[in-house]
């Protein structure tokens, strides 16, 4: 959970520097989705990544990005890739790949062909099953990735208010939403 007073210090700071306050309600959606995915040692790190960096105001996708970048995912597929070319002498290369490989290295395996593939693969047509290969698996670690995002996101929007940190707000009679929003920020 990102602190707030420190999440109001560095939205303020952006808002002076690209000359552009947020608004309570703004303020409220971005912390909520930084909140989401962020500690607050990785916003504040994510925070001076963006003040140092940036010109314009970031997107709550972009500081998260700048708090954790992420790995090469054609690198990383390059390795699984030479992973599974050292099993290819395995009795059974199928089994072999169901115990070693991610989800992820494992539907990359069989998109491009899977044991019948490998068994038979000559050295002429590697780099070409390779290519495929890396494009299987960043497809396939980005639709995991999405997948997680919008299970965390659906899971967050249906649990009850006590299991996320949020309150539910009754609004009786005329109230004002930014006073509200205002309040639960700390912001005065």
């Amino acid at each position: 959970m990102i602190n707030k007073t420190a999440f109001t210090q560095w939205i303020t700071l952006f808002g002076e520097k690209f000359n552009k306050p947020l608004s309570a309600p703004s303020q409220l959606v971005f912390y909520d989705l930084c909140n989401a995915e962020l500690t607050t040692d990785e916003f504040v790190a994510g925070a001076k990544l963006v003040y140092r960096d940036n010109t314009f105001f970031p997107s709550p996708k972009e500081l998260i990005e700048k708090a954790k970048p992420t790995a090469n995912p054609a690198l990383e597929a390059a390795d699984v890739f030479r992973d599974i070319l050292t099993w290819n002498g395995s009795e059974n290369l199928m089994a072999a790949a169901r115990v070693k490989l991610t989800d992820i290295g494992l539907r990359a395996f069989l998109a491009v062909g899977g044991p019948a593939k490998f068994r038979t693969l000559l050295a002429s047509e590697e780099v070409f099953v390779r290519r495929e290969f890396v494009a299987a698996y960043t497809a396939a670690r980005q639709d995991a990735k999405e997948r997680e995002r919008a299970d965390r996101m659906l899971a967050e929007v249906q649990a009850p208010a006590h299991l996320h940190g949020n309150t539910i707000r009754k609004l009786t009679g005329p109230q004002h939403i930014g006073d509200a929003l205002k309040s639960e920020l700390g912001v005065t």
